[in-house]
């Protein structure tokens, strides 16, 4: 289901052991501001609040 694919997005990007962000977890080389808008921390809580919504619904 989507809200597995989202949780483990995020233990993905959690597992990466990079304090901030890298290629690996959440940085694209296509970002047109040199990554800086991207945040891993930001990341995760984003992706776990997507997936309790997601939670919530099929309840």
């Amino acid at each position: 289901t989507m809200s597995r694919w989202w949780g483990a997005t995020a233990s993905a990007i959690e597992a990466c052991e990079c304090p901030s962000g890298c290629p690996s977890c959440v940085q694209s080389p296509k970002c047109g501001n040199g990554n800086d808008p991207l945040d891993k921390d930001g990341a995760v809580r984003v992706l776990r609040l997507v997936v309790g919504t997601l939670t919530a619904s099929t309840d």
